[in-house]
């Protein structure tokens, strides 16, 4: 008969190499998606992943006449009900979420610099503040 302790460092050793290999598919697995979710923000497809695992259906991002096309308009759009402006990660988070990507800060530091140049947006105080919304009737 094979006592405890025979059992118990064999079996955790092998339950460890198991674990590893798995953390190491996984890895590959998250990449794998991410490099997806950047394909198709780049080709403007929005992947709809609330048909479940085993169904991804794919739609194009321009399905919905109303939603933001670009990191800019996305920008813009978030910008519009924050009467005290946003910071850049705040502004990120709902760019991501609008356009169902997830890029980095360093994606959208540019565009906000664009539009700042455009003089649709400007800074103050640490936060990007909407300056006018073409959107809006003007005041004069």
């Amino acid at each position: 008969m094979v006592s405890l302790s025979e059992f118990l460092s064999p079996r955790y050793r092998t339950l460890k190499r198991a674990l590893e290999e798995t953390r190491r598919q996984l890895a590959s697995i998250e990449d794998e998606i991410r490099q997806i979710e950047s394909a198709a923000a780049a080709a403007n497809i929005k992947i709809d992943d609330s048909a479940g695992a085993d169904q991804k259906k794919i739609t194009p991002a321009s399905a919905d006449e109303n939603a933001p096309r670009t990191m800019k308009d996305a920008a813009i759009e978030a910008l519009r009900g924050a009467t005290g402006g946003m910071t850049t990660v705040d502004i990120l988070e709902i760019v991501n979420d609008k356009l169902g990507t997830i890029y980095p800060r360093s994606s959208l530091s540019p565009q906000l610099s664009r539009l700042k140049g455009d003089g649709i947006i400007y800074r103050k105080d640490g936060r990007w503040i909407l300056t006018h919304d073409p959107n809006l009737p003007d005041a004069s």
